[in-house]
């Protein structure tokens, strides 16, 4: 009994009772009491374990301090096993992709043709030859909706341009239903279940040390059947954005929007309407406490600025109210827009613009009724008028932006949206070929300290994107998938072989399921160890 002094055993005595003991067991006791849990997360009790248990992980640094902490992080679900070599292609695989919830899987291969199966039981729903059917030369991406009932193809038409093709899954009949070809567009990521965003660039007529070209991002409806697509289309203009050196690229929307995030711009816009400066509207609104320390005063003002937000019924209530109409619970439709920029050959910014759909909606219809009305008036640029000065009125800048000081070859956010990961390429900087993984934190909008470093130096498959489940992130060289923790970064955990370069990887939201487009095969990797 623990009141005898069990607790206060002497730690060589716990040891070497501990270490007569089974896995299971030895993962028991540490709940037993604090101290119990100090001995039982010993080395030496958890070596004989992995090499029993890891044989594939023994050789390889560890991530962890403590082997404890390994141990619980490799049983989380690494996908080290390969589980199935799909060969069923003719032809070469160049895309795979997991749909938000990881139902269903769509892979895209060479002569434009896709394949779409439903997860858990890995059966093919269709495969559709789009050079037939639509006359495409190839596939360039696939995206599905966030309700995970329809598939949005970019491809690239016999005459070069690029088209959209959306295809609505049908689970009755197992099988895909084309509805609609959009117009060109660069990017296609489902804005929401309603709207794809679209992407067009406009190269200015003139030349110019400061603008490039403008950016143009726009709303398709998203429709339901072929008939309605007809009848009914829609086109909603969003935002424009200028770009200085190149275009804008790999556009990421994030149901996600941290209060601390939303309520530091709302009031950085708020001082530039009033002239004053985000320092001075934060004392104005009694933000900061000038009575205490600034380590205490930024806590305050982090826990103030994440705060749930409430209106004062709300608040006393402590629930919904039906009748209410604040803010709390109508007119926001947020999201925030994620997009890579490259400032120049060496240097790049990932921006971040926060986009209200309601407000958006609200300013095109009022824009509607003065056009007719006849009460609309078109601004053009005075001879006073400076190009830049002109532009910027009539262009969306960036909510925030975050500078990296290397070339951004892409961007992968989690599942959860809470985490950003950006791969950089910093070859100009350094002799040697460097690429390193950054993560963000996109709550706090802040860069995590600790980065993922092994097996990413030289990195020759620049192309290729990363992919993130709840636990791991996974990348690739040449031919080797690379895998690291997503909580402990570090090192990598392990690497995957594959006799084909790797084109794609996915992983499963959800599930311990990693697939890997290599050469004609579709390799499904899965845990070891249960």
């Amino acid at each position: 009994r623990m009141e005898r002094g069990w607790h206060v055993m002497p730690p060589e005595l716990l040891i070497e009772v501990f270490a007569y003991l089974p896995t299971a067991s030895l993962v028991s006791v540490t709940a037993v009491c604090s101290w119990w849990r100090s001995i039982a997360r010993e080395d030496s009790l958890w070596r004989e374990v992995f090499l029993n248990e890891f044989h594939s992980f023994v050789s390889t640094a560890p991530v962890c301090d403590v082997l404890a902490d390994e141990y619980g992080m490799i049983k989380r679900g690494c996908p080290t096993t390969l589980a199935e070599v799909v060969e069923d292609f003719y032809y070469e695989l160049n895309e795979v992709v997991f749909s938000p919830q990881g139902c269903f899987y769509a892979v895209a291969g060479q002569g434009a043709m896709i394949c779409v199966y439903e997860s858990s039981t890995r059966m093919l729903f269709e495969e559709r030859d789009l050079h037939n059917s639509l006359g495409w030369r190839s596939v360039s991406s696939l995206s599905f909706s966030p309700d995970e009932l329809c598939l949005a193809v970019r491809g690239v038409k016999a005459n070069g341009k690029e088209e959209l093709a959306t295809f609505s899954i049908c689970l009755v009949e197992s099988c895909l239903h084309f509805i609609s070809r959009l117009p060109s567009a660069r990017f296609a990521p489902w804005f929401n279940n309603q709207w794809i965003l679209a992407h067009d660039v406009y190269p200015m007529d003139f030349r110019s040390q400061v603008i490039k070209s403008i950016s143009h991002l726009q709303l398709y409806k998203r429709h339901s059947s072929k008939k309605e697509a007809l009848l009914n289309p829609r086109t909603v203009p969003l935002m424009k954005v200028y770009n200085e050196h190149e275009e804008i690229f790999n556009l990421i929307v994030s149901p996600f929007v941290s209060r601390r995030f939303r309520r530091v711009i709302e009031m950085a816009k708020e001082a530039a309407i009033e002239e004053k400066s985000l320092a001075s509207k934060m004392n104005e609104l009694n933000l900061i406490d000038q009575t205490v320390n600034e380590e205490t005063q930024m806590d305050k003002l982090k826990q103030l600025l994440d705060r749930e937000e409430l209106c004062f019924e709300c608040y006393i209530s402590r629930d919904c109210e039906r009748g209410c109409e604040c803010k709390c619970h109508v007119g926001r439709d947020e999201s925030l827009l994620i997009y890579g920029k490259h400032t120049d050959d060496i240097r790049s910014r990932i921006c971040f613009t926060i986009v209200d759909l309601h407000k958006v909606h609200t300013a095109i219809e009022n824009a509607e009724n003065e056009e007719k009305e006849g009460r609309r008036e078109v601004e053009d640029p005075t001879p006073d008028d400076d190009l830049y000065s002109y532009l910027s009125r009539h262009t969306t800048a960036p909510d925030h932006e975050i500078t990296l000081d290397g070339r951004l070859l892409h961007l992968t956010i989690s599942p959860d949206y809470k985490y950003l990961y950006a791969t950089v390429n910093m070859t100009p900087r350094s002799e040697s070929p460097l690429t390193e993984i950054r993560s963000f934190d996109l709550q706090t909008m802040v860069a995590e300290r600790s980065s993922f470093y092994g097996g990413l130096s030289p990195f020759p498959n620049t192309t290729t994107p990363t992919s993130a489940n709840s636990a791991f992130l996974f990348s690739c060289t040449e031919d080797q998938v690379v895998v690291w923790s997503r909580v402990h970064h570090g090192p990598s955990l392990t690497r995957l072989a594959h006799p084909h370069p790797v084109r794609s990887v996915a992983a499963h939201p959800h599930a311990k399921l990693l697939l890997v487009a290599s050469g004609e095969q579709l390799h499904i990797w899965t845990p070891a160890f249960s």
